[in-house]
């Protein structure tokens, strides 16, 4: 754990201690001691728990939407990829949509910033400032509804391997998305 940045290590922190508590009864100072630095570090790197959570969200998703974008990967390339991390993670990802909640909660957070870089695709891809208002639309159903599920997904076991989900998550991009971009 001493090679990962700051950041990294009070992430690995928190996994661990998910492991044996709900994510909202773990605390900043529990986090910190079992890193073996301080609350105060923590405090100067992520506003609470939560800013943390969705910060390495942020950094996968990221990671996967500037290979899409560049023309590195597919969309159904770039599902699997994310739809492995959840898998691999699940335990996690559970205690963690299952104990957040309000404003707070992954469910929004990671729905939002979802929206936010499905957004930034498409405006890159078809050279706009903002999109129309039934685009923008489409896309806030299509984000929410690949979060809503991968938490079913999860949490009922559901016997679909990644590449089915992926399949699944793609099939469900609606048409007139699909078109628009495809198009361009």
């Amino acid at each position: 754990m001493l090679n990962l940045s700051t950041k990294d290590r009070f992430l690995y922190s928190f996994s661990e201690l998910s492991q044996k508590a709900p994510v909202d009864k773990i605390t900043i100072k529990e986090i910190a001691s079992n890193c073996g630095l301080t609350s105060q570090t923590f405090y100067n790197h992520f506003s609470d728990k939560y800013d943390m959570i969705l910060w390495a969200y942020r950094k996968r998703v990221d990671d996967l939407c500037e290979q899409y974008i560049k023309g590195d990967m597919l969309w159904r390339d770039i599902l699997e990829l994310y739809l492995a991390d959840y898998k691999k993670n699940a335990k996690f990802i559970l205690n963690i949509m299952k104990n957040t909640h309000g404003s707070d909660s992954y469910y929004f957070g990671s729905s939002s910033y979802l929206l936010k870089k499905l957004r930034e695709a498409f405006q890159t891809k078809l050279g706009v400032e903002a999109l129309d208002d039934k685009t923008d639309m489409l896309l806030h159903f299509y984000a929410t509804g690949i979060t809503n599920s991968l938490g079913n997904w999860l949490d009922k076991k559901i016997d679909i391997d990644e590449k089915e989900m992926a399949e699944i998550l793609d099939m469900a991009m609606p048409e007139y998305l699909r078109t628009l971009y495809s198009n361009n």
